[in-house]
This record gives structure tokens, C-alpha cells and sequence, in this order.
């Protein structure tokens, strides 16, 4: 559902969506990079930025959320 949502533009459901799941499987990659995600495309950066680093405490070499944590470093000029 919250995929759905996020690929529909409606992205403060879709985020809504995942916080639900993150809040019942709290060691949900899966859960964990779609916020980061759906927050980032919100400009939400400090919550996208907190979703990638709970990916990388589930799995420290996750390439996806180290390439999310790298796009907001460079958005944010650094």
C-alpha cells in the first residue's frame, strides 16, 4: 500500500504508511528504506536521513541507504 501510495505522489500518506509498519516490525529494512525514501521526496531530510540510518543498523553495508544518505549530502551542498 504504502509503495502504491508513494508512486501515486501522495506522499504524506505513503509516509504515514510506512511509519505504521515500521512501528510493527521495527527491524523491516524493506520498511525502513521506503520511508527514507518517501520522506526524502517529501524534502523531509532529517527524516529521511533518520529512516536510512535505522537501515544501516539492520544491515551496515545496505547500498541503498547509503546511497540515500550520499543524495542528501549532496542536496545538502556537501
Amino acid at each position: 500500500l504504502g509503495e502504491h501510495l508513494r508512486r501515486c505522489g501522495r506522499l504524506k500518506e505513503a509516509v504515514d504508511v510506512f511509519e505504521r509498519a515500521m512501528r510493527a516490525a521495527p527491524g523491516s529494512l524493506g520498511a525502513s528504506l521506503a520511508l527514507g525514501s518517501a520522506r526524502a521526496a517529501l524534502g523531509d531530510q532529517a527524516g529521511a536521513e533518520d529512516a536510512y540510518r535505522k537501515a544501516l543498523a539492520i544491515e551496515p553495508k545496505n547500498s541503498a541507504a547509503l546511497i540515500g544518505l550520499g543524495n542528501l549530502a549532496s542536496a545538502r551542498g556537501e
